[in-house]
């Protein structure tokens, strides 16, 4: 009777992480908003949440658009800056350590790219096992 109840929990739990996967969807099917269209997103959150008049929304709407943009050119130049000094390592490095740096860098990649909020330890709690943003430290392994 046990191993019934036992049988049919285990089946249950499966049965719910198999649905709660297949409801995820994947980051790579979301179509990434344009700087205009994050720009006006946010005015209009800071236009109902700080009750901004049509001035102010529009102003804040301009700010917000010039700081995307910007950033988006920053992280182009790095981008561009990264494609070359992998170039540059290329000719230094031999075919084989090239291709085994390359396997080494795919490895230390984490699965959510930068910012995934997974610190070293894979748990979600930053980088040294605490709560992320406050400094503390859970206390549990760090």
């Amino acid at each position: 009777m046990k191993l019934k109840i036992t049988m049919a929990a285990a089946l249950v739990c499966l049965l719910a992480t198999a649905a709660l996967f297949a409801q995820t969807p994947e980051r790579s099917n979301r179509k990434q908003p344009t700087a205009e269209q994050m720009a006006r997103r946010q005015s209009d959150r800071m236009q109902k949440s700080l009750k901004l008049d049509a001035q102010q929304t529009e102003r804040v709407y301009k700010l917000r658009l010039d700081q995307i943009k910007r950033e988006e050119a920053r992280r182009e130049a790095l981008r561009k800056e990264r494609k070359a000094d992998e170039e540059a390592l290329r000719k230094i490095l031999t075919e084989e350590q090239y291709l085994q740096w390359q396997k080494q860098q795919k490895q230390q990649q984490r699965p959510g790219g930068p910012g995934n909020g997974m610190g070293p330890r894979g748990n979600g709690m930053g980088p040294r096992g605490g709560f992320p943003g406050t400094g503390e430290e859970s206390g549990f392994g760090a």
